[in-house]
């Protein structure tokens, strides 16, 4: 081969490990902009994952809460109904004079089911009316503490749904980081990868090794 086309192979060879390098340095630079997005959406992906999930426990402190007061107010009525049942079962042999008697019937009658003459019976025995005015007492907060159930049971639903929702965002948001993990590591076990290529020439083919015979004489 001649000076010339010697030189001429050293240039093309140049040439083409140069534009060889400048490829691969042109696809780090695509490969750092993935980087910075990717980077820069985990981040925010991380930061609405922590606001989520202090909404969530939030929302379940709130729900366990809501939960207590429900309790409390279901043990009241409980309460009330079995010794509702107990003082109406004690009761043998009715009679209006029998303060707890007319008491007991007050009470049935403040309730809906209605007792004729009740309020003819206070009015001509002493202290019945009386009687009767604290029986409508009982009764009233009794249907109170049913509305405020039935209304923190209607809350404790809202605040469940809620939670729900909030879950559902929050394993969005977590799906979407394992996501963004993923793209971030093959990206940089890329770049890795290019760095240490760049200004290598092309890689040599190793060469084979001829087998020496037992007689001695080496093969073609």
């Amino acid at each position: 081969m001649s000076t010339e086309k010697l030189k001429q192979s050293e240039n093309d060879a140049r040439e083409e490990l140069k534009k060889a390098t400048e490829a691969q340095e042109n696809k780090l630079k695509e490969l750092k902009v993935i980087i910075t997005k990717y980077t820069q959406l985990h981040s925010q992906l991380r930061r609405q994952e922590r606001t989520l999930q202090i909404q969530a426990n939030q929302h379940m402190k709130s729900m366990r809460a809501m939960e207590a007061q429900i309790k409390a107010i279901h043990d009241y009525l409980t309460r009330c109904k079995e010794m509702h049942g107990k003082m109406l079962g004690s009761i043998t042999a009715p009679s209006w004079a029998i303060s707890h008697h007319y008491h007991m019937t007050a009470i049935e009658h403040t309730m809906g089911h209605t007792q004729p003459h009740i309020l003819e019976v206070g009015d001509m025995i002493r202290g019945h009316l009386h009687i009767y005015a604290m029986a409508n007492c009982t009764t009233q907060y009794r249907k109170q503490a049913e509305l405020h159930l039935r209304k923190a049971n209607a809350d404790r639903t809202k605040a469940a749904d809620k939670v729900k929702q909030v879950y559902a965002k929050l394993r969005k948001v977590r799906t979407n980081i394992i996501k963004t993990l993923k793209v971030l590591n093959t990206a940089t076990k890329t770049v890795a990868t290019n760095r240490l290529g760049i200004g290598k020439g092309p890689a040599k083919t190793p060469e084979k090794k001829k087998m020496m015979p037992p007689g001695g004489v080496m093969l073609p």
